[in-house]
């Protein structure tokens, strides 16, 4: 009866141990694999080039450094920190410009409903980056037989994870001014970029993307005229909805497996 209860507490310890043992050896797996809710805010700027010049004026040019915000948001499957898979929305309003003479801007803001862009994408893990170092604590641990170790604990003022990002997008553009422009016009987009996912200990905070994204055909053509030297000059600017992109967003835990 003993030896019994003997060989049942034996059992019941090894399987205790497996149990703990499986526990932590997959933690590491599947603890890291994240679905966010990922809403985001930025600056755009549509990229325009001229597709006409009837006078020949060589000052007349697209400039494309005017920006609007955009706003966006989207669902991240986020795994092991390495590859991300995301899908969403996002939106923003077209602005037209361009220089003349001697490097003056004109600007048009268009205000009607906004563009819609919905990407798939795909992001992965490049590297990870401390930057900064503010402070650094060091303790010598004597463990058994006199041996010692040493355990370094950084702490720095940046961390985070560069990424590089890709995907397509389906576009819904029925803001964009000019001639080509109608309702609910479509067009598809392929897009890349760099980001980077701030973070602090197992938990991401901001994440700051550069993004740009070039369209597949020419969505629109913008007349222009303009006075210089009491003489009117006239061009077209043209434009597939291509745009640079700065992005802030701020991921938001929806389960963890």
């Amino acid at each position: 009866m003993i030896q019994s209860r003997s060989y049942h507490f034996k059992y019941q310890t090894i399987l205790s141990t497996i149990v703990v043992f499986l526990c932590f050896a997959s933690g590491p797996v599947f603890s890291q694999t994240n679905l966010r809710l990922t809403p985001g805010f930025g600056l755009q700027s549509l990229q325009w080039y001229v597709k006409e010049n009837k006078n020949a004026d060589s000052r007349f040019k697209a400039y494309n450094f005017h920006t609007t915000p955009t706003f966006a948001v989207s669902l991240q499957l986020d795994i092991k920190h390495d590859w991300m898979i995301f899908a969403g929305w996002y939106t923003y309003r077209s602005k037209v410009s361009f220089k003349y003479g001697n490097g003056s801007t004109i600007g048009y803001l268009t205000m009607p409903p906004p563009a819609n862009i919905f990407p798939l994408g795909l992001q992965k893990t490049i590297g990870t980056h401390r930057l900064f170092k503010v402070n650094r604590q060091i303790e010598i641990l004597k463990g058994i037989f006199g041996i010692q170790s040493i355990l370094n604990n950084d702490r720095y003022l940046l961390v985070f994870r560069s990424r590089l990002i890709s995907g397509v997008s389906y576009d819904l553009i029925n803001s964009t001014p000019g001639n080509l422009s109608t309702t609910n016009q479509t067009n598809i987009s392929l897009f890349f970029g760099l980001g980077l996912q701030f973070f602090n200990a197992d938990k991401d905070r901001l994440q700051l993307n550069f993004i740009y994204s070039q369209g597949s055909k020419e969505i629109s053509d913008f007349d222009v005229d303009y006075y210089l030297n009491s003489k009117i000059y006239s061009g077209k600017l043209g434009s597939k909805g291509s745009f640079f992109a700065v992005q802030l967003a701020y991921p938001l835990q929806m389960f963890k497996l």
